[in-house]
């Protein structure tokens, strides 16, 4: 089940009042960003495999897609800090 972008970005911001000055919510961000793209990068790799799974589970490319507006949601915050 896809979650709403809105609950995704929703998360993050809530992650971000927790720092206080603009380089460390920026690096938290960074973190964050290299983590999903990891996933995402895994995602598509287990796409391309005749099994389509990863780590047991079936992979849909709706999980990908969820995966890369994640990351654009990610560097959007980031460009706006």
């Amino acid at each position: 089940m896809l979650t709403p972008l809105s609950r995704i970005r929703e998360y993050y911001v809530e992650d971000l009042a927790k720092y206080k000055t603009n380089a460390s919510k920026k690096a938290y961000l960074t973190r964050e960003y290299k983590k999903v793209e990891e996933w995402a990068w895994d995602l598509l790799e287990a796409m391309q495999r005749p099994s389509r799974r990863l780590h047991g589970k079936y992979v849909r490319r709706v999980d990908y897609l969820q995966a890369s507006k994640e990351l654009d949601i990610i560097t959007e915050l980031r460009n706006n800090l």
